[in-house]
């Protein structure tokens, strides 16, 4: 059996890959998902999260007594996050389909082949089961509290999977029926005196659970989907949402481009490119996409995208063109119309002609 090596989850989650499983690196994840918006020496009431005093020259604030207290339980998070083995749950989740056998005909092949593979597209249940085997392996249960708001966040998630395009889940969605007083660690970063908890620290521990919610899902659950699932709609489906395996999305995309760019592009020699260029002819260059098909992918050319160094798009560039030959076009429409009126008038005065 030939050995595959363990893909670890840091590649595709930026914010979390550039983090060491440390102290530090747990400071900056509270200071990123729990006080990114908030003002660094902001106090409510006699409850204040950050210090504005520094330990270094360019160093960030320290953090408060009780949100250091928390220190060890987001280095936990990160140390299981770096060990999480990602292929191994994929593998076991959101396993990929055989290729089948081919016939001889290479061209009925590739067709076939394009068509199993764009069938072969991963279900919602399998993507939900995928990042709740990741959120349960990742995040200590401490940060969820309890396990009736972990039920709950397990359901927006999949909730959030079978969405359709332009459809948005609102932070009241994610925090209905979620509860804040279940987390202990929201009294330890926001501790209290007595039995009696006044109402500016219960609002402050609700959007400090509010904003860890929230990073979860914009930052982690989002960032993991995006890293190992290619996410796009159908041209027959109009706005469902279907998820392919990365891997997978790469053989559609070299089996289908190989027939795109030889029927119907040419390619151009880089002596052509580079004259082209400095010639001031070249408009610039434009992104290409496939959007599958029952069993094939049409491909689309984005030409409207902005270029870099502030260059017009090609679509803005050629609108002046466009609209030249749309007079033209009218023009010769109106030419035609005025001979053909022209041609009914003459017809009845010619000799043989009968009138109507």
């Amino acid at each position: 059996m030939r050995h595959q090596r363990r893909r670890s989850c840091t590649q595709d989650v930026s914010l979390l890959s550039q983090l060491q499983a440390s102290n530090n690196g747990a400071r900056k994840l509270i200071q990123h998902a729990l006080l990114k918006d908030t003002d660094l020496h902001m106090k409510i009431g006699d409850y204040q999260l950050c210090s504005s005093k520094k330990s270094g020259k360019g160093a960030s604030p320290r953090l408060a007594k009780g949100m250091v207290k928390v220190l060890p339980l987001f280095k936990r998070f990160l140390v299981k996050f770096k060990g999480l083995d990602v292929g191994r749950v994929l593998r076991r989740h959101c396993p990929l389909s055989k290729m089948p056998v081919g016939n001889g005909n290479a061209n009925a092949d590739k067709r076939d082949d394009i068509g199993h593979l764009l069938s072969s597209f991963s279900s919602y249940y399998q993507v939900a089961t995928v990042m709740t085997a990741v959120c349960h392996k990742c995040v200590p249960a401490e940060l969820w509290g309890s396990k009736r708001n972990w039920r709950i966040f397990v359901k927006n998630v999949d909730l959030l999977v079978r969405m359709k395009r332009f459809e948005k889940l609102s932070v009241e969605q994610v925090m209905h029926r979620m509860k804040p007083s279940d987390c202990k660690w929201l009294e330890t970063c926001c501790p209290g005196s007595g039995n009696y908890t006044p109402l500016a620290l219960s609002q402050r521990r609700q959007q400090l659970f509010m904003r860890w919610i929230c990073w979860l899902f914009n930052d982690f659950v989002m960032a993991f989907l995006k890293g190992y699932f290619y996410i796009t709609e159908s041209s027959i489906h109009r706005n469902r949402i279907f998820y392919f395996r990365k891997s997978l999305w790469r053989q559609v995309n070299k089996l289908a481009f190989q027939s795109v760019l030889a029927n119907r592009f040419e390619e151009l020699l880089p002596g052509q490119a580079q004259d082209a260029v400095l010639l001031g002819r070249s408009l610039g260059t434009s992104y290409l996409r496939l959007l599958p098909k029952l069993s094939d992918a049409r491909v689309i050319v984005n030409m409207g995208r902005k270029q870099e160094r502030g260059k017009l798009s090609i679509n803005k560039q050629l609108t002046s063109a466009f609209h030249v030959i749309g007079f033209e076009k009218a023009k010769q429409l109106r030419d035609c119309l005025s001979s053909h009126r022209k041609h009914k008038a003459v017809t009845p005065l010619l000799p043989g002609s009968s009138r109507v």
